[in-house]
């Protein structure tokens, strides 16, 4: 089952500074993740409900919301 998925105004922001090939894997990369579960997916240490999504060049910082089954989309980062 599919999660829905939402991307917060400053994680847009760090998308539309990225070169557009490089945004359109990590965009496709959070669709596939929301959709299907897969992705190189690792809990961010510090955080409890906070992880790191590894995208070519790129992370993806995202919280999972079991109850609503949302993935919110925090920040997106050169690695």
């Amino acid at each position: 089952m599919s999660w829905a998925h939402e991307w917060h105004p400053v994680a847009e922001d760090d998308l539309r500074r990225m070169h557009w090939r490089e945004a359109a894997r990590v965009d496709a990369a959070v669709q596939r993740l929301a959709e299907s579960g897969q992705g190189r997916v690792e809990p961010v240490r510090a955080e409890r409900n906070l992880y790191r999504l590894r995208v070519s060049r790129s992370v993806v910082i995202f919280a999972r919301d079991s109850a609503s089954r949302t993935i919110r989309v925090w920040r997106v980062f050169k690695a």
